[in-house]
């Protein structure tokens, strides 16, 4: 499934650096089927030059386009289920729209609302009615903040799989990145912003 169709079928549109990115052939692989995906999984985690293999090292599984419909649905069947549960409800306007997991089962969704001019990143917590967690206030945000993740989880700086994910980042995120090592990162990850955004009334 191509972007394009992807987009048309769930009535999204991915952040304007997603496309550049998608533009780019980076993200290809997630126009397979996911019989497709098996077969040449090992290729494309040994790539580093992959877009998606530093998420996978940062804890983020992206869904392959054929999928993501069916995980949209997933989720609003568990939001009603948690307002069912738990009486409450999730605040109107808000679009999230998955487009991975994270290490523990939560998902990484795309969220727009009348209240915030860019499209930005969350993580919705799958098993209890937490805020939604801002993963960046924009995708920009996001691919600057799974460099931290990456280091957490044994990516070091002279990796070339966090070398090369840096060409996605803006000249202004990637002036951050200098000079640290992946100590320093792993000691600035605490001192990140992460916000959160009550959505259950």
């Amino acid at each position: 499934m191509k972007l394009a169709e992807l987009e048309k079928k769930i009535g999204f549109t991915f952040p304007a650096k997603y496309h550049e990115i998608y533009d780019d052939g980076a993200v290809k692989w997630l126009e397979m089927n996911r019989k497709e995906i098996e077969a040449n999984i090992v290729e494309f985690a040994e790539d580093p030059k992959t877009f998606i293999t530093l998420l996978e090292k940062a804890g983020c599984e992206m869904f392959a386009y054929d999928r993501i419909p069916e995980m949209v649905e997933e989720l609003q069947n568990l939001i009603k289920d948690m307002e069912a549960e738990n009486g409450v409800v999730m605040a109107k306007k808000i679009t999230l729209i998955p487009f991975g997991k994270g290490a523990f089962g939560d998902y990484y969704c795309f969220m727009n609302s009348p209240k915030k001019k860019d499209t930005a990143v969350v993580s919705f917590c799958h098993d209890e009615c937490a805020p939604l967690t801002v993963e960046g206030a924009d995708f920009d945000e996001f691919l600057y903040n799974q460099m931290y993740n990456a280091v957490l989880n044994n990516v070091r700086v002279e990796d070339d799989v966090f070398q090369d994910f840096q060409e996605y980042l803006t000249e202004d995120y990637r002036k951050k990145l200098t000079g640290k090592s992946t100590m320093n990162l792993q000691d600035d990850y605490y001192k990140l912003d992460i916000k959160e955004i009550e959505i259950w009334k």
